[in-house]
C-alpha cells in the first residue's frame, strides 16, 4: 500500500475500505503515515479503530497523539 501516490484521497481511500470492511488491510500503511508525522484526524481515527477491532489496548497511543 505504501505505493499510493500523493494525489490519492486519504479520506476517500479510507471511507472505501471501511465501507467495504476491510480497514485493517490499510493497518500498515496508517501506521507508517502516522511515523511520517500525518496529522489527520481520519488517519489517526481509523489506526484506532483497527487497534480497538484487533482487541489491541490503544491506551499508548491515545497518550502520545497530538491530534
Amino acid at each position: 500500500m505504501d505505493k499510493i501516490g500523493v494525489n490519492c484521497n486519504i479520506t476517500e481511500m479510507i471511507d472505501t475500505f471501511e465501507k467495504e470492511g476491510r480497514l485493517f488491510l490499510t493497518s500498515d500503511w496508517l501506521e507508517a503515515r502516522i511515523r511520517e508525522g500525518n496529522m489527520m484526524v481520519e488517519v489517526h481515527n481509523s489506526f484506532l479503530k483497527i487497534q480497538i477491532d484487533n482487541g489491541k489496548s490503544p491506551e499508548a497511543m491515545l497518550s502520545a497523539n497530538n491530534v
